[in-house]
């Protein structure tokens, strides 16, 4: 008996010795996450007699996913129901790759989509912690971690949703860019384009990082590098907007199909952010509590921008200025745009660095909150 029961002890410590504290550390973390999360999504499937099922755990745009992987791309938007929808406005490298993962394990496709979530996910806090110890501290990386798998955003991380793989390659990409490997970095920048329509952005952090970081004296011989990362950059895009002019005869089928099924448009007024902060502003007169939540996410996400210009951090500001910018252009709103990315967890983090008890306060409100996001997640009540 106490042979068996020290076996998985043997196990762990062979493990523990073979990897870096830093990987070690990373894995407990996610392990110790991913326990708790599935455990309280199990507890709340059973307290509502809804059974763990694979479906279950697919909510939202996590159907219009499963619709792309099962029949391919539609060749007309829907005419009735969401009229004008299409699954033109989800970009198509993630299907492609559970589709792929699925076919040739002969795994069922939501239980490759899940697994590949969580997996994308713990690559994503591996360059994560290796970009953020480099660039700041090994403190304010070990916090960001924590708070990014405890964030309420799993129920995100671990669907059939794009938040971890794009998690994943934007992480990839800006550690592999403070390294100068810019044609690794702009081969990622590529895949990043075809995961979803923000991607190519990254090319904003190419930039900025390569005239910051320039020594002027002398002549940079990656130059022809950097500007071969620049020219991948938007490959990933173009090909799916070739793809869908073959489809539909449509090369922004994806932007039209978002603005007819789900109403994004664009103010154009020269006065739009003074609308914007009105707009913004609303959820205190209006008292929705949904609404006045995820509004005062957005104001975080804005002060980040600023905290972030103001430490001339500029990798994490334009990681994050173009969706808060978006968002309040658009006034159309999903936490999961913010919450998805690593700069509000790092602001928290260095926010935290000699404020132990921030720190404590935060993981404890994320735990406090996961069982509710995964509550409104099963029963399908949460936010889109």
């Amino acid at each position: 008996m106490n042979g068996i029961l020290s076996r998985p002890a043997l196990l762990l410590s062979s493990l523990k010795s073979r990897l870096s504290p830093e990987l070690w550390f990373i894995l407990k973390v996610f392990v110790i996450s991913r326990a708790l999360y599935y455990s309280v999504t199990a507890v709340v499937l059973y307290e509502k007699g809804l059974g763990f099922k694979p479906k279950i755990l697919c909510q939202y745009d996590c159907g219009w996913y499963t619709s792309i992987t099962a029949h391919g791309y539609m060749t007309t938007a829907l005419t009735h129901r969401q009229v004008g929808a299409a699954n033109w406005a989800f970009f198509p490298l993630h299907p492609l790759v559970v589709k792929a993962v699925s076919d040739l394990t002969r795994i069922h496709l939501l239980g490759v989509a899940y697994l590949l979530g969580n997996l994308f996910l713990l690559g994503a806090l591996i360059y994560i912690y290796k970009y953020l110890s480099g660039q700041f501290s090994p403190k304010s990386a070990r916090y960001t971690v924590i708070l990014i798998a405890l964030s309420p955003v799993n129920v995100y991380f671990t669907s059939f949703y794009t938040e971890s793989l794009f998690l994943l390659l934007s992480s990839a990409t800006i550690y592999y860019v403070t390294q100068r490997r810019w044609l690794l970095a702009g081969s990622l920048g590529l895949l990043l384009g075809a995961t979803r329509n923000t991607g190519f952005l990254v090319g904003l952090i190419f930039v900025a990082f390569y005239l910051f970081n320039k020594d002027w004296r002398r002549e940079d011989s990656q130059l022809r590098n950097f500007i071969v990362s620049l020219l991948l950059l938007p490959l990933g895009l173009i090909s799916y907007m070739v793809f869908l002019h073959y489809r539909t005869g449509d090369f922004l089928a994806f932007y039209h199909a978002q603005k007819a099924g789900w109403g994004w448009h664009q103010n154009t007024s020269p006065f739009w952010i003074i609308d914007s902060v009105k707009w913004l502003l609303y959820p205190i007169k209006s008292g929705s509590a949904y609404t006045i939540i995820f509004h005062s996410i957005l104001v975080v996400a804005c002060f980040t921008c600023l905290y972030f210009l103001l430490k001339r951090r500029y990798i994490e500001l334009l990681v994050l200025l173009p969706i808060t910018v978006f968002t309040l252009n658009s006034q159309m709103f999903s936490y999961r745009y913010f919450l998805g990315l690593y700069p509000i967890y790092l602001m928290f983090s260095l926010l935290s660095e000699n404020r132990k008890w921030l720190i404590r306060l935060l993981i404890s409100g994320e735990v406090l909150v996961l069982p509710f996001a995964a509550y409104l997640w099963v029963t399908g009540f949460g936010p889109v």
